[in-house]
């Protein structure tokens, strides 16, 4: 059909007179200017949008600690507290507290997602609305072998904005059923925490079930945004440690990297 119209359009252009054929060309380059600056003005747009975005992530948003306090049962069910303590240290007020995520080698379903105001400006009260950007897959490569995650994230508007040196604490609670069940198996699983914005302190408080105790597989793997070992940063990072009773492990983390993820391997084992 296409094939058509072109020889009939060039039949009929070769029939016309040369005054004609201008008055053709000159509407043809003019469509397709107009095509071109129109496609131009959305890819600019659209750069302008990214560049701005990249800078807010850049300069915007830092975090002062996070927190995570975690637990597993039996059953392999997951349910995790997550303290946030953000400033704003940019020089616009900050409305969007972009994205956070958490990984798991399955796709669970979310029992709970729930968020809670702890602490803020005195004056204020915030309020939070969940955006959720869904799911996707990386890959990591640990154990020998590269491996699938599906990552899980979501960002959050905060109303009224963070003004610029605001700082607020918020709560997360997440519930997840039987996404942990790899823990109990020999190749075990992975726990650790994202670092996408700049984090002076991050850490993590992991409880067995009862009957249980943790071993670490893997004391410390440090992943880039491509899922590759970053063996440099995991010797200058101190390990996660165990308790006596070897049910709980902690892992403090201060001034990690920026785009990478740190994590251990580890698995539970009945007493």
């Amino acid at each position: 059909m296409t094939a058509l119209f072109i020889s009939l359009f060039s039949f009929t252009y070769t029939l016309m007179d040369r005054k004609s054929q201008v008055v053709v060309n000159y509407a043809f380059v003019s469509i397709l200017a107009a095509y071109v600056i129109g496609v131009s003005v959305i890819y600019v747009k659209s750069m302008i949008r990214k560049r701005r975005w990249e800078k807010e992530l850049q300069f915007s948003l830092a975090y002062l600690s996070i927190e995570h306090d975690w637990s597993v049962n039996e059953e392999g069910d997951f349910e995790g507290r997550f303290i946030y303590q953000i400033k704003n240290v940019g020089a616009k007020s900050l409305t969007l507290i972009p994205f956070e995520d958490i990984g798991w080698d399955v796709d669970p379903e979310f029992q709970l997602f729930d968020f809670q105001s702890l602490a803020s400006v005195p004056e204020k009260k915030y309020e939070f609305e969940r955006i959720k950007h869904g799911n996707h897959e990386d890959f990591f490569e640990w154990g020998g072998q590269r491996r699938r995650s599906v990552i899980k994230s979501w960002s959050i508007i905060v109303e009224p904005p963070l003004e610029p040196n605001d700082e607020i604490t918020y709560a997360l609670r997440i519930r997840t059923r039987a996404s942990e069940k790899v823990a109990f198996t020999t190749k075990g699983g992975l726990a650790g925490i994202p670092v996408n914005f700049p984090t002076r302190r991050a850490s993590i408080r992991y409880s067995a079930p009862i009957g249980y105790r943790f071993e670490l597989l893997q004391d410390v793997l440090v992943f880039d945004g491509s899922g590759r070992r970053k063996h440099e940063i995991e010797q200058a990072t101190s390990p996660p440690t165990l308790n006596k009773t070897q049910d709980v492990v902690t892992w403090v983390l201060e001034d990690p990297q920026i785009g990478h993820r740190y994590n251990y391997n580890y698995r539970l084992v009945k007493r």
